[in-house]
């Protein structure tokens, strides 16, 4: 990307994140990265050409930034709390507005929008990482616990956007509560 396209990429990002993809219009985009429009429609036809690649680069960088978190822990139960502890930190983040991808679910309701794609695709990654934690700690009987961490994760993020003043203690009730049901799965 040129320094120009990324600047366009990283303003909408945060106004995307921060007040939703409608609310905010392409004159904004442009003003607030200091750049002409004939420069952002060089580079992004359409405001939505604009979100489907600023939920591409979003997620690319939400994947590399908790593979990366998680390969500091040994185990795979470690990983598993990485990923928890990954959103905890991102939810006490200053530029924590709630998820993008949800937020693309919520605005583009078409089944078929790219915007809903890019959020897909980026959900089905996070449960297949999941997944994957899950099998090594307990086989398929624990991997099919990977949609429910998966909601626990998404209702975190909305939780968590609401009730700021008890991130921690959301997080760390998420956290026992997903060990228990880990635990009773494998008894079984």
């Amino acid at each position: 990307m040129s320094n120009k396209e990324e600047k366009i990429v990283e303003v909408a990002t945060a106004l995307f994140s921060q007040y939703g993809y409608h609310a905010v219009g392409v004159d904004r985009i442009v003003a607030e990265s200091h750049v002409a429009k004939m420069t952002f429609y060089k580079y992004f036809p359409s405001k939505e050409t604009l979100i489907e690649k600023v939920l591409h680069t979003r997620n690319l960088q939400i994947r590399n930034d908790i593979l990366d978190f998680m390969s500091n822990y040994p185990t795979p139960l470690a990983k598993l709390k990485a990923v928890f502890e990954w959103h905890q930190n991102w939810f006490q983040s200053p530029n924590f507005h709630g998820c993008m991808f949800i937020k693309a679910l919520d605005e583009y309701p078409n089944v078929h929008s790219s915007m809903r794609i890019a959020a897909k695709e980026y959900k089905i990654w996070l449960k297949s990482i999941i997944a994957d934690q899950l099998t090594a700690i307990g086989g398929k009987k624990a991997a099919e616990l990977s949609p429910l961490v998966l909601l626990v994760l998404d209702g975190l993020t909305i939780n968590c956007n609401l009730f700021e003043s008890s991130i921690n203690d959301q997080v760390q009730n998420a956290w026992r509560q997903t060990q228990n049901l880990l635990k009773a799965v494998l008894k079984k």
